[in-house]
C-alpha cells in the first residue's frame, strides 16, 4: 500500500473516531466519491495549492449525490500515515467550517483522496447526504476530468 493510500485509510478511521466521540454515525465510503476526491487532490497538486473552486465547486464534484461538503488540507509528509491523518482531523476539528462538515449529521457518505507530490500531501474529503440513482453515479467524477 502506498503512503497516500494509507493516509486515506487512516483518515477514514480518524474521521469515524471523531464522529463517534460526538455521537455521530460512521460515514460510508463510496467509490464514486473516492474517485472524485483522488482526481481533485491530483488537480490541486498540479495547481500547487488548495482551493474549493478549482474546476468547479464541491457540489459539482459530488454530483449527483445530494447535500455536498468538502474539507481540504495540504500538509508535509511527516511521520506515519496515522500521524498525518490524526494531525489533519485535529486541524479540521479546530476550524468551525471544517468541524461542521466533519460532524454534519446530514452526511452519510464520503470519499477521501490523497495525492503526494514533492513531499506534500494534498488531501480531499468529499461528503454527501443522499445517494444517487445507480445510473448517475459515474457522473460524480466526470465534471473534474479535463
Amino acid at each position: 500500500m502506498h503512503f497516500a493510500e494509507a493516509v486515506a485509510r487512516d483518515l477514514h478511521h480518524a474521521t469515524t473516531d471523531a464522529r463517534q466521540r460526538d455521537g455521530r454515525s460512521e460515514l460510508t465510503p463510496e467509490q464514486p466519491l473516492i474517485d472524485a476526491a483522488i482526481q481533485y487532490a491530483r488537480s490541486l497538486s498540479d495547481l500547487g495549492h488548495i482551493t474549493h473552486d478549482h474546476r468547479g465547486s464541491p457540489a459539482s464534484r459530488v454530483r449527483p449525490y445530494r447535500q455536498p461538503g468538502e474539507n481540504l488540507a495540504c500538509v508535509q509528509r511527516r511521520g506515519s500515515p496515522e500521524d498525518v491523518a490524526n494531525y489533519v482531523v485535529k486541524k479540521w476539528l479546530r476550524s468551525k467550517p471544517h468541524r461542521e462538515n466533519l460532524l454534519n449529521n446530514s452526511f452519510s457518505y464520503h470519499g477521501i483522496g490523497v495525492w503526494e507530490s514533492s513531499g506534500e500531501l494534498y488531501i480531499v474529503q468529499l461528503y454527501a447526504g443522499r445517494k444517487p440513482l445507480r445510473r448517475y453515479a459515474a457522473d460524480a467524477v466526470s465534471s473534474i476530468r479535463g
